[in-house]
């Protein structure tokens, strides 16, 4: 185990897009992130302290007095880890790790891998898409997941029987961890891809139902490519959008093209569901 002493910083959650701050700790090998009620802690080493402080104000734009530090003694993290993870459940679905029980007999299980908890449930976004994906007919439906992340929305449409699935991120380790997902969850590799870059490996291409959790810059840059990429009658779920974007979002989406299926919420989290008749 590293000598280097552990650092907790800790932020006050005021919409703090979980999208993008995972992202960039991704890149600095930060992999302890835990989003609670009203803070996120995380969990570094303190020679990576002068980073993770940049990269909070000046890339995410946290303000200094929302930033909290505080020395930790050398331990076991992933016993840490494991002592503070705690399984979902999301209406009849079970979100667990594997050292965790096994899910009640009324639920269907996914196998999730805490690296970070954004992406595993515990998120609103997340939450919002999952339950609302578990409501759909997925079954021989052609689905793309745009900004996959940790992969964990694509697990239920490939357990479902979709026709097909691709996942696609800009990221080298969400594509790694997606795949590490689909493994997990033994899901059928025949009926998956998951690929690195963005809409532009899609090009030409369409889709039943497109899943985008990713934030409002991405999704306002690239609404009518979606439009673009979704079949008569498709469907795009949408998150990663904060309810005071609402009037933004509901705007940009219509002058794509789309109709507003409907708006759910969740915290301070919205999903917009679009419709392409």
């Amino acid at each position: 185990m590293s000598k280097d002493p552990w650092l907790k910083i800790t932020l006050v959650n005021e919409g703090i897009n979980g999208d993008i701050l995972s992202a960039w700790l991704n890149i600095y090998e930060v992999d302890s992130l835990q989003f609670l009620e009203d803070r996120i802690d995380i969990y570094i080493q303190t020679h990576q302290k002068e980073d993770v402080i940049d990269v909070l104000t000046n890339k995410i734009g946290i303000a200094s007095d929302k930033i909290h530090t505080e020395a930790f003694k050398n331990q076991n993290w992933n016993a840490v880890w494991e002592s503070n993870f705690q399984a979902v459940q999301i209406d009849s679905l079970y979100l667990r790790a594997k050292f965790h029980q096994p899910a009640p007999k009324d639920c269907e299980e996914i196998i999730i891998l805490p690296k970070m908890a954004f992406g595993t449930g515990h998120h609103d976004t997340t939450y919002l898409m999952m339950a609302q994906i578990n409501k759909m007919d997925l079954a021989n439906k052609d689905i793309l997941d745009y900004g996959c992340g940790t992969g964990i929305l694509s697990i239920l449409p490939l357990k479902r029987e979709c026709k097909s699935l691709l996942a696609i991120d800009i990221q080298p380790e969400a594509v790694e961890n997606t795949i590490e997902h689909f493994e997990a969850n033994q899901c059928p590799s025949e009926l998956y891809k998951v690929e690195m870059g963005d809409l532009d490996l899609v090009e030409g291409i369409d889709f039943n139902i497109i899943l985008a959790n990713i934030n409002r810059h991405v999704l306002i840059q690239n609404a009518s490519r979606l439009f673009d990429l979704t079949r008569k009658d498709g469907i795009v779920l949408c998150s990663g959008i904060l309810k005071e974007d609402r009037t933004l979002m509901v705007e940009t989406f219509s002058t794509a093209g789309f109709e507003i299926s409907d708006i759910q919420s969740k915290g301070e989290w919205l999903l917009i569901i679009l419709k392409k008749t």
